[in-house]
């Protein structure tokens, strides 16, 4: 079998079991508990392996968008507007922040965990 396939399996198993709709109601009632207990819409979806990243802060509208853009820098933090749930973390990329609520089953959230 081809890797790319092998690495998906875990997350289609994932996405047909009862889990995936549990997900997809949190991730629309969670916004609403943060703000009315007054607390951070920030999620952590990776904590990495490092006690610290540090890189250029670049912002962009929709992190889908700039997949390849990056690839000529060291170490880029991106700051995105939009967090598509297909996309994948770009090359040279160390962190990605975003104020948009995103699937911890999605497949950015489920590569952000693996790198």
């Amino acid at each position: 079998c081809e890797s790319d396939v092998v690495d998906l399996i875990p997350e289609l198993v994932v996405r047909d079991s009862s889990f995936f709709p549990i997900g997809q109601l949190l991730s629309l009632v969670l916004p609403v508990v943060l703000k009315l207990g007054n607390l951070s819409p920030w999620h952590i979806i990776s904590r990495g392996t490092k006690p610290s990243y540090e890189g250029i802060i670049h912002a962009v509208p929709e992190l889908l968008l700039n997949q390849e853009e990056y690839r000529d820098h060291d170490s880029i933090v991106l700051v995105a507007d939009v967090v598509q749930g297909e996309a994948d973390i770009p090359f040279h990329v160390v962190a990605v922040v975003s104020l948009n609520t995103l699937d911890v089953l999605s497949h950015i959230a489920v590569r952000a965990r693996n790198e």
